[in-house]
């Protein structure tokens, strides 16, 4: 048997064990938390370092479509997207997207004057929600009839 065969494939096999090891160890790891508190790996909405004031948010909204606080959550809970709310109640998405603005601004206050975030955190949300990136930007006022309809991407959409 030649020398590679009696030496550098048990050397090679050994190689690939351990970069096999290696490589589940890694995958198990947990991934690396951000440096704030919030609920759930996305902090998407109804997480983050808001999440403990979207009482607000939902006493406006329920507010803003003639609903009661418990009839307008219970609606949520089951799904109802804000604007099928909004259709059924004759309020606009606009008039929506406004009062969640609003909402928003008043949960940062309240974050900022508990001392949940700082003055530089909040002039950051304030700042970010002016722009489209907060409420109303991709948090639940889409009806389903964009380009993907109901479906959306990936791979059981379109």
């Amino acid at each position: 048997m030649s020398k590679f065969l009696k030496v550098g494939l048990p050397v090679a096999l050994v190689g690939v064990i351990a970069l096999a090891g290696a490589t589940a160890a890694f995958a198990q790891a947990e991934p690396p938390q951000p440096p704030y508190a919030g609920r759930g790996p996305g902090r998407g909405p109804g997480g983050g370092l808001l999440a403990e004031y979207n009482d607000i948010l939902h006493a406006k909204l329920a507010e803003a479509l003639g609903m009661s606080l418990s009839d307008f959550e219970a609606a949520r809970a089951e799904g109802t997207p804000l604007a099928a709310l909004a259709a059924e109640q004759g309020v606009s998405l606009e008039d929506l997207r406004e009062v969640m603005l609003e909402a928003r601004s008043e949960m940062i206050q309240e974050a900022l004057a508990d001392g949940v975030i700082t003055q530089e955190q909040a002039d950051w949300m304030l700042q970010r929600g002016a722009l489209g990136h907060g409420p109303g930007a991709g948090q639940g006022l889409c009806d389903g009839t964009g380009p993907h309809g109901a479906r959306g991407f990936g791979r059981a959409g379109g």
